[in-house]
């Protein structure tokens, strides 16, 4: 029993330790997450401005780049120094207004390193490191021109890590600079000998017993990803030892105790059983109350509730060691997997600040955009795209974020080498932790391959156009030829009368007005002819339209009286009727015209017989369509040429060619409408043209 207990508590006193080891690990692992993190937001913000293009030519923009620096120190809770490499002297410092007569002095070590290695710096400035300095390069051409520079808030970062202290508690959460030098810790009482933390800093990240003002401390030092800066946490060498030697004290003192009660029980036992031998041995009647077995069992069930104990408490100290290791890595695979989500996706995806400066973009939007990543960076749609495309985007931009609202947009951007990309865009808000508006993001998908697909089949659909047409004129081509050939015999005929009154050397008179009468049919005739070829040639001509706003109100009216003049005095009234409100569509005003003329001239005709002619246009709206209605309350259609009314050459008239409403057809279907022909109420004909409201 003695063994058994010291091997368990030894076994404990050592998991304690190494449990009192990790907890110092990732407290320190901690702490270096979050000062990375505040680091790099430093470096993420000056890197914005070192993109800016104000600074390709720093002395003449240097009011402007003012206003955006102040802004940025502003987020950053600092201020921004400009330093110019040639010569070496401040150009700028957001604390003071332009112009102002700033320090001649050369360049702080952070802002010197940044220029002469290209790179980010990062250093403690004055000889108490009581202020801490980032700086980042400005590259041009491959060349550092200058740098950017803005000191930390030491505070800011002294709170982090109290607030990070606050998982941990009891321990000292330090950093320590390039030089060894702490610049920021939990705690105002130095734990550390600089000397000899220094020594032990530079061999890695470990724990190790350093020696320090209040005598040995233990600490953990977790080096920076650059290997610039150390982050630690440490604790008093006391402290730590009591925090796994104390419980093992504890349970030694209580197994000692019970190995003694276990020691006074077993010699009570033993003389308890000993005395029934002693008088069984005398020959004398046993005691009452002799020893039993279950003695022995209860003090065995003892010993394993204890050494049970001991287990469960080693086993929580792994599990909330455990527990603060995976918190530690979980946020740093949350880092890392939006990156390479970001990189991965095959659409452009970015991110734009208030003043639609880009502030993230993955590598496919770079590519889209037709510049390196680090170009477009800081720099807005106006930087990179000509003028007329950067204020579309720069709009629907702003409506986004004016309307809080996503948005989908089809966008196109042209390229610096002259060639242009279609995309389909969705823009939505973005809002900081506190539920302010930030800027915007947006997902875009290059669509140009489609567009070109949409012009193609646009083009083939044209030719089929035309080829549809051309047919349609070959048919018409042989009845217009029997139309024809009925005004030209007739005027043939006329003229070889009007030779043979007017032939001889001196007719009289009324052979002569007879001849004057004969020419007279025969130009009628040639008029005739003409009108026909004409009404083809109109056909023929329309090809693509042209197509314009057209007020089919003003040009309902005008058709109107061109089919009464037509008609000639007795030219039965046409009223027009709308509802109201403007009837605008987008067509060629002529076609429109002569189809609205065809429909009167025809429902005109069809009531020469009633003996009270009724002849209505109508115009109305309806289902984003503008109606116009020709109803007349002549005889109607039969059935039979109802269903061929719209082919060539089919006419309810005896002298008609049969072509008029096949042309206007042609006509209303090249406008994207339609012509209907409907039976009205009370008998008649209503003809209807739909076509689609200009937008």
């Amino acid at each position: 029993m003695l063994a058994l207990g010291g091997f368990t508590v030894i076994e404990l006193a050592g998991r304690l330790r190494a449990s009192q080891q990790e907890r110092l690990n990732v407290a320190a692992g901690a702490a270096r997450h979050v000062v990375e993190r505040e680091l790099e937001g430093a470096v993420l913000v000056l890197s914005t401005l070192a993109g800016s293009l104000l600074l390709d030519d720093p002395r003449t923009n240097l009011q402007d780049f003012h206003s955006r620096a102040a802004l940025a120190a502003e987020m950053l809770g600092t201020w921004v120094v400009l330093h110019d490499r040639e010569p070496d002297r401040q150009l700028l410092d957001t604390r003071y207004p332009v112009g102002t007569s700033l320090p001649l002095a050369p360049p702080e070590k952070p802002a010197r390193q940044a220029m002469e290695t290209g790179r980010p710096a990062i250093a403690a400035l004055g000889q108490g490191q009581e202020i801490v300095s980032v700086a980042v390069p400005i590259m041009r051409e491959g060349r550092a021109i200058g740098a950017l520079a803005a000191p930390l808030d030491m505070l800011r970062l002294v709170r982090l890590l109290e607030e990070q202290q606050k998982a941990s508690p009891g321990l000292t959460l330090f950093v320590l600079d390039s030089s060894m030098r702490q610049i920021a810790a939990t705690s105002m009482e130095p734990l550390l000998d600089q000397s000899a933390m220094a020594e032990v800093a530079a061999q890695g990240d470990r724990i190790a017993r350093v020696l320090g003002p209040a005598g040995p401390v233990v600490v953990a030092f977790n080096h920076t990803e650059d290997g610039g800066w150390v982050v630690g946490a440490a604790e008093l060498e006391a402290s730590f030892v009591a925090s796994w030697r104390d419980p093992a004290v504890r349970l030694l003192l209580i197994a000692g105790l019970v190995l003694l009660a276990g020691f006074v029980i077993v010699t009570w036992q033993a003389r308890r059983l000993a005395q029934p031998l002693a008088r069984l041995a005398a020959g004398e009647e046993r005691e009452q109350g002799a020893a039993r077995v279950q003695e022995f069992e209860e003090l065995e069930g003892a010993v394993r509730s204890m050494q049970e104990a001991l287990r469960r408490e080693a086993a929580n100290a792994d599990r909330a060691a455990a527990a603060n290791l995976q918190l530690a890595r979980e946020a740093e695979d949350d880092r890392r997997l939006l990156s390479s989500v970001m990189h991965s996706m095959p659409d452009s995806v970015f991110v734009k600040d208030l003043a639609l400066r880009y502030v993230l973009i993955n590598e496919a939007g770079a590519a889209m955009i037709g510049r390196p990543i680090e170009e477009v960076i800081g720099r807005s749609d106006a930087d990179l795209f000509p003028p007329a495309i950067a204020a579309e985007v720069s709009r629907v931009d702003r409506l986004v974020m004016d309307a809080d609202l996503a948005r989908e947009q089809e966008e196109r951007i042209e390229r610096l080498d002259g060639t242009e990309t279609w995309f389909m865009s969705v823009k939505a808000p973005w809002r900081d932790s506190s539920g302010e508006m930030a800027g915007l993001i947006g997902v875009a998908r290059d669509v140009t391959e489609r567009k070109a697909t949409e012009r193609r089949l646009a083009k083939a659909e044209a030719a089929m156009r035309r080829i549809a047409r051309a047919d349609s004129m070959a048919a018409m081509s042989v009845g217009l030829a029997h139309e024809l050939n009925q005004p030209l015999t007739a005027a043939s005929n006329y003229l070889r009368a009007a030779r043979r009154l007017a032939a001889g050397e001196a007719p009289d008179a009324a052979r002569l007005d007879m001849a004057r009468e004969a020419m007279a049919e025969a130009a009628d005739q040639v008029i005739r002819a003409g009108a026909i070829i004409q009404r083809l040639r109109d056909f023929i001509g329309r090809g693509e339209t042209e197509r314009r706003r057209v007020d089919m109100g003003g040009m309902a009216l005008e058709s109107v009286t061109l089919a009464r003049a037509a008609r000639g005095p007795g030219a039965a009234a046409v009223p027009v009727v709308m509802d109201g409100r403007n009837h605008v569509v987008m067509g060629d005003l002529v076609q429109l015209q002569q189809v609205t003329v065809n429909l009167l001239r025809n429902a005109l005709e069809a009531t020469d017989a009633e003996p009270e002619p009724r002849v209505i246009l109508r115009l109305s709206r309806a289902e984003g369509e503008v109606r116009l209605e020709v109803e007349d309350n002549g005889p109607g259609i039969p059935p039979d040429v109802m269903e061929r009314l719209f082919e060539p050459f089919q006419s309810t008239k005896a002298d008609g060619m049969g072509i008029g409403l096949s042309i206007c057809r042609a006509i209303v279907e090249a406008h994207h409408g339609r012509l209907e022909a409907l039976p009205a109420d009370g008998g008649g004909t209503v003809m209807r043209v739909s076509l689609a409201e200009a937008p």
